[in-house]
């Protein structure tokens, strides 16, 4: 603290002897001097909107009479006063008429980067790039946006560069994130340890980076409970117990699991019991593959059944594309369980950046059945983020459609189904706390033997998580919807699930 009022104060000083010599030639009346001491005076105090406000008022009515450098050091200051993007603003507005000023671009690559328009600051990274390729910082907030946006596949790469060239102790510590979030525990041992060794005025970062090493590579014990109401007094309860345990670049799983469903116009009660292995293996940076294996028993009919899953993830610089093949039991609801369907489905999802703001998801999925059935289903979602910042919101439109082959009483398929629907979504978190929803509501076109409907839909998801301790963490999830408001019998169904995690 006592070095960043040394700075401000120096830059004040360089900044009131340069504006004041600007000033004695237009003939201003006030003096700039002051003006510029008193904003630093109000930025220090926390009054930032005060002090912003003569920063902007400098700027402007100084305009004509500044150097490029002396306007960029002006809005470096009025950044550090708290209002980085009307300091973004006032850059974009330098780098217009002045293109070449290389210290405006990488400040601005930097606010944008640390104020979440993570593909805005990579461009202006790799703009400076363009005329100077060698550039430490413009390479270091290229990483950085890369790996704070989960592209881990460009980031690596990056921080390995810059690190070879000159240890930073910011690069160090992102490199050493993304190093975990990617499950490559040997090589963040390795890198937390140069971090250690250049810590003397870092010492709480560097225990938090030890803290998450240690808790992401612990193995883990999770109990779960799902509760499933639906229209017509359809019930159903799943229970899983899962053994964790994390490998470098890989994870294996083991749950037991039990389930028990219900229907006033199916006798028994159906229950099953299954125990399924999981695991999955990160290729590279960018890719990872994941399998399960599962003994499924279902109890009331005494049937055996096998369920297998193989899939793959590839995710490179805005696009993440997942394919997963499956063959499995089909087992969502009791009348369902009762004929001992089984189901093999491919499934892909596609997810694409457009930019800071906009992004899309489609996913397809193909089905056949064992009671001679085949189904499809399909969706695309657009959202927009009214807010990029933790809590970030974003505003949607999303049309999902499915068509089955054969009419079955078993289960819902429809000849065709189409459902339009405006969401919103939100996502936060905090040291403790992560939190995320969305709430939809639209129109839906249904057509089954001959018969069409057109009914309002309305729902919503919430998923909180909170890490109580090092070692417990706790979590939950709403969802529920109703798919003919306003009708007496028209379908709906809520869904509560509660969670706890042990970790050693």
């Amino acid at each position: 603290m006592r070095c960043m009022k040394v700075y401000r104060f120096c830059s004040v000083l360089f900044f009131a002897t340069a504006i004041s010599n600007a000033s004695l030639a237009d003939g201003l009346t006030y003096d700039v001097d002051s003006e510029v001491k008193k904003a630093a005076d109000l930025c220090d105090k926390g009054d930032y909107s005060s002090g912003s406000e003569i920063y902007i008022k400098l700027l402007n009515e100084k305009l004509a009479g500044l150097l490029p450098m002396e306007r960029f050091n002006l809005i470096k200051v009025l950044a550090e006063c708290d209002r980085p993007l009307l300091a973004i603003d006032e850059l974009k507005r330098l780098l217009k008429t002045e293109p070449q000023v290389v210290e405006a671009e990488l400040l601005l690559a930097k606010l944008l980067s640390w104020n979440g328009y993570l593909l805005e600051a990579e461009a202006v990274a790799k703009n400076i790039l363009s005329y100077s390729p060698k550039h430490y910082e413009a390479r270091l907030v290229w990483a950085n946006a890369a790996n704070w946006r989960g592209d881990y596949a460009s980031a690596l790469p990056l921080y390995r560069g810059v690190l070879s060239e000159k240890e930073n102790f910011d690069a160090r510590l992102n490199y050493t994130y993304a190093l975990l979030a990617t499950a490559d525990y040997h090589e963040a041992k390795i890198s937390h340890w140069w971090l250690y060794a250049g810590s003397k005025s870092n010492k709480h970062t560097v225990f938090d980076v030890n803290q998450a090493l240690i808790d992401q590579s612990k193995e883990s014990i999770s109990w779960q409970t799902e509760y499933l109401a639906e229209q017509g007094d359809s019930r159903r309860l799943n229970q899983r117990l899962s053994f964790n345990v994390p490998f470098n670049f890989s994870n294996l799983s083991v749950t037991l699991r039990h389930q028990q469903t219900s229907a006033p116009w199916v006798a028994d009660v159906q229950a099953l019991d299954e125990i399924e292995v999981e695991g999955n293996w990160r290729l590279s940076s960018g890719w990872k593959v994941y399998g399960e294996l599962g003994r499924v028993v279902a109890t009331t009919q005494n049937e055996r059944h096998l369920n297998a899953e193989i899939g793959s993830l590839l995710q490179m610089n805005r696009w993440l594309w997942n394919v997963t093949l499956r063959s499995e039991l089909f087992d969502s609801s009791a009348a369902i369980l009762a004929k001992n369907i089984q189901r093999q489905y491919v499934y892909s999802d596609v997810q694409y950046t457009f930019n800071d703001w906009l992004r899309m998801n489609g996913d397809l999925q193909a089905t056949t059945y064992s009671d001679v059935n085949r189904s499809y289903e399909g969706s695309i979602h657009f959202r927009y983020a009214l807010r990029l910042l933790k809590p970030r919101i974003e505003v949607g439109y999303k049309y999902f459609e499915q068509g089955f082959q054969y009419q079955k009483y078993d289960y819902y398929s429809p000849d065709k189904s189409g459902l339009g629907q405006l969401t919103l979504g939100f996502n936060g978190s905090s040291e403790q706390v992560y939190i995320s929803g969305e709430f939809f509501y639209g129109r839906q076109k249904t057509s089954m033997q001959n018969f069409k409907q057109l009914d309002n839909v309305a729902g919503l998801t919430l998923n909180l998580n909170y890490s109580v301790s090092q070692t417990l963490s706790i979590n939950g999830s709403l969802e529920g919807g109703d798919y003919a408001l306003g009708v007496p019998d028209g379908y709906y169904y809520y869904m509560a699930t509660v969670g706890v995690s042990l970790f050693f």
